[in-house]
């Protein structure tokens, strides 16, 4: 049974890694499942544990760059620690935000299914 519960741990913190830039929704998504199928004290505490990390984790990762009063965004420049250099566009971060591509799509949609499933079934 630990290996159950451990696998299913991994579960969770692979999803929300994966989600990219829907790492939020993803979060949300295994804090209302974790509230709604899981009635066990330890279990729930487990799990809102394993959610809160990979979401702190995530966050660091896909987190949204800082931009300055005009919208532009901030990149530090290597030559000048001090001074920002502004030339990053909304696209590019977009594409850094979802490093996983259709893949964090597939897993994102297959959670809402599996939301879904859970509650129809039970």
């Amino acid at each position: 049974m630990t290996e159950a519960v451990l696998g299913w741990q991994a579960v969770i913190f692979i999803t929300i890694l994966i989600s990219g830039r829907y790492f939020k929704a993803v979060t949300i998504f295994w804090f209302i499942w974790t509230l709604t199928q899981i009635f066990v004290f330890w279990l729930s505490a487990l799990q809102f544990f394993t959610v809160f990390i990979s979401a702190a984790i995530a966050g660091n990762l896909y987190g949204r760059p800082k931009k300055d009063a005009s919208g532009n965004v901030l990149e530090p420049n290597p030559e000048h620690d001090e001074e920002p250099n502004i030339n990053a566009s909304a696209e590019q971060q977009s594409q850094e935000d979802n490093k996983f591509g259709i893949f964090g799509h597939i897993v994102g949609w297959g959670l809402v299914a599996l939301f879904w499933a859970t509650i129809v079934i039970f």
